[in-house]
């Protein structure tokens, strides 16, 4: 595809949506100076309830989408919701603390130092986190209290049942970094995590119409993270294409194929052996811990039969976008974006 050929009507819009769907401009600031307090916070009752905490080292004081530039604008209007940015603190937690006993349990305590330090804010335990959700500005931040090992690169992770997950903060990071890196330098604008971002807001106004997932059931959402590793693969494997539009259309059939014929998703970044899946539907391995399957274990056949169909439909209706732009008909390629991306496009892709 030629240089001029990127700048049509299509290219245009999708590059003004990308802007628009990344949280605000200015935000990255406020956001790491009150992550940074509540980390201080946090940590100050963590130490006098007798816990060692470690420093994070450079790349780890922060994680989930914030530090890999994936998170979304918050929107709520309409029936229209996006949960938008929040951001990941994690906590390194020597495994003794300062008595020389075993620490053996975290979600609990962090909540306690979570009541203590912010009683007026909302905040619930998740598998892995601690949720606080503030108001003003409308933000969510994870309490992720991690115990470290010998390797400073590596945690554990201690979820709400008891099971222990060997897990890297840095790695993880790294893991998307490199791929935005890689992107950029790519011939044209298009970035991975742009990329990435589009898929994740289409995620949110797929699961409005789903039966299978849209029934406000944390256990059926799809999850981030399984859709960094999706878009990873996709990534991996097809590049980036010089438009949004060509990039968004091999990624959507490419996923929708491996969904729908339940390939085994593992990389090679830090692991080179495959890893075992049997007993799984299917298996989407971290690639930190290849032994974490991160494909719900509530999920059956027809939540991924469903999740491939929402991929391959959106597969087709990009090629009715490209063929529409092609033929000059903006009207009907608008139309088609927002079946795509949801009423939100409409308003905020000029």
């Amino acid at each position: 595809m030629s240089e001029l050929s990127t700048q049509t009507q299509l290219h245009r819009r999708l590059k003004t949506f990308s802007a628009w769907v990344a949280p605000e401009n200015g935000s990255r600031k406020a956001i790491k100076t009150q992550a940074d307090q509540i980390r201080e916070n946090i940590t100050k009752k963590a130490v006098e309830d007798g816990l060692i905490i470690d420093a994070p080292a450079e790349g780890c004081k922060y994680a989930g989408s914030f530090p890999k530039h994936s998170g979304l604008r918050r929107y709520f209007r309409g029936d229209s919701y996006v949960d938008g940015q929040d951001v990941d603190i994690p906590f390194f937690v020597q495994s003794k603390d300062n008595k020389g006993n075993e620490v053996t349990e975290l979600l609990q305590r962090f909540k306690k130092y979570a009541d203590a330090s912010y009683p007026d804010t909302d905040k619930d335990i998740t598998k892995s986190s601690v949720n606080l959700h503030f108001t003003n500005p409308q933000i969510s931040y994870d309490l992720v209290p991690l115990l470290t090992t010998s390797d400073p690169d590596n945690q554990i992770l201690i979820r709400s049942d008891g099971e222990k997950r060997n897990t890297s903060v840095k790695k993880h990071n790294e893991f998307v970094r490199s791929r935005n890196k890689k992107s950029s330098d790519t011939l044209g604008v298009v970035k991975f995590n742009e990329c990435l971002r589009f898929v994740k807001w289409w995620r949110y106004f797929e699961q409005e119409k789903s039966g299978v997932f849209g029934n406000g059931d944390n256990d059926t959402k799809v999850p981030s993270f399984l859709l960094d590793m999706l878009c990873a693969k996709a990534f991996d494997e097809l590049g980036v294409q010089m438009t949004y539009a060509e990039t968004l259309h091999q990624w959507f059939g490419y996923i929708g194929h491996l969904i729908k014929s339940r390939q085994t998703i593992y990389f090679t970044d830090y692991h080179t052996t495959v890893p075992v899946t049997t007993g799984h539907i299917w298996y989407v391995a971290d690639p930190v811990n290849p032994q974490n399957n991160i494909v719900k274990k509530t999920w059956g056949n027809y939540h991924l039969d469903e999740l491939a169909r929402w991929f391959e439909e959106s597969h087709y209706e990009f090629s009715r976008v490209i063929r529409y732009d092609d033929e000059g008909d903006d009207v009907a390629s608008l139309n088609a974006l927002v079946k795509i991306f949801g009423n939100p496009f409409k308003n905020n892709c000029e």
